[in-house]
């Protein structure tokens, strides 16, 4: 059976800076953190404002792990990244405000603050972190770059930076801002993480189970790092340690479809079939409504020379959504079963 299995990488530094123009304070609309955010009437898209467009994948399996984009590590602001005495009061309001969430009263205070403080660094993080909760996207960039602007090598920033580039699919940018994270914080997990799912994405899977190696010493019970070390793993060849760390990804996460699917396969490839079926049925117990394990089973089947359960498992599959015949009709493992049976080709077309 065909799997899918995009991922993660990286080695190599990009430069990008947004440069903006300094201007003097002001305390009315014209001042220029407003002029620079289009900000004297928040309904107002900031000039450079852009959309981040869903990220799209090919193939019967559809979105896949390392695709979706609300999985993707962001940091919103660190547990105890400020001490007591780093912030003045107002911006210790801020954090607090932000802490709980309360977006658009920190976006205030803290738009407040920068127009008699445009300079302010942690001021300017503050509110890229306060419209990024507020989904604002655009002016969350547009913070963030002035952020670096006023201290280039601030890691959260750049974190937050490269996690925006990722989600839209700019994974250059992405990698060169994780560096610059790295560079001033070397365990910031989620820009370690974040490089990995680059290099997995384009099928560099021995570096992305390096980086996942070190991510794991730090995070050693994160079923997510575990699972994607089962998959650079398996892709490399390493299959006995593939089985070992989807095993530990399940003993965290017991009801993951995700890591019960990746599981299964990857019995099935060990020629573990028996095994591979005991965790497909805890897969059906988890998502019963999917057609995914009723098709692996089929192509389970078939490798068992068992041609009539393979037949009903694709059937049931079919009935349960799945309709890419060109993707069944090349599959190997279900050569045997349209050899047999080739009018279930037409069944698929049909539904």
């Amino acid at each position: 059976m065909k799997r899918l299995s995009l991922f993660l990488s990286a080695v190599f530094t990009i430069a990008m800076l947004v440069s903006c123009n300094n201007g003097t304070p002001q305390n009315a609309q014209g001042s220029w953190i407003d002029n620079y955010l289009a900000t004297a009437d928040l309904s107002m898209k900031p000039p450079s404002a852009t959309s981040t467009p869903p990220i799209t994948v090919s193939g019967p399996f559809g979105e896949n792990v390392e695709e979706h984009p609300d999985l993707i590590s962001r940091v919103v602001l660190p547990q105890d990244y400020y001490s007591k005495e780093v912030l003045d009061n107002q911006l210790k309001t801020s954090y607090s405000l932000i802490n709980k969430r309360d977006w658009k009263t920190a976006t205030r205070e803290l738009l407040e603050y920068l127009r008699h403080k445009p300079d302010d660094v942690e001021a300017s993080f503050l509110l890229s972190v306060a419209f990024g909760g507020d989904g604002d996207l655009a002016r969350e960039e547009k913070m963030l770059a002035r952020t670096l602007e006023l201290r280039p090598e601030h890691p959260f920033a750049n974190y937050n930076l490269g996690c925006c580039r990722m989600a839209r699919g700019q994974d250059v940018e992405a990698l060169a801002a994780f560096d610059r994270a790295l560079r001033r914080s070397p365990s910031l997990l989620g820009a370690i993480c974040n490089k990995a799912r680059i290099a997995m994405k384009w099928n560099m899977f021995e570096p992305a189970f390096e980086l996942l190696s070190i991510a794991a010493g730090l995070a050693p019970e994160d079923d997510r790092i575990l699972n994607d070390l089962g998959i650079c793993a398996e892709r490399t060849g390493r299959i006995d340690a593939a089985v070992a760390f989807y095993a530990r990804a399940l003993s965290v996460t017991p009801n993951s479809g995700e890591i019960l699917d990746n599981y299964s396969g990857c019995l099935a490839t060990a020629g573990m079939i028996g095994s591979a079926m005991d965790v497909i049925s805890k897969w059906q117990e988890v998502e019963p409504k999917s057609w995914r394990p009723l098709y692996r089973l089929a192509c389970l089947y078939c490798r068992l020379g068992n041609i009539g359960r393979a037949a009903d498992m694709y059937t049931q599959a079919v009935a349960f959504g799945f309709a890419d015949t060109d993707w069944a009709a090349a599959d190997p493992d279900l050569a045997p079963l349209f050899t047999a049976r080739p009018e279930l080709l037409e069944v698929s077309k049909n539904d």
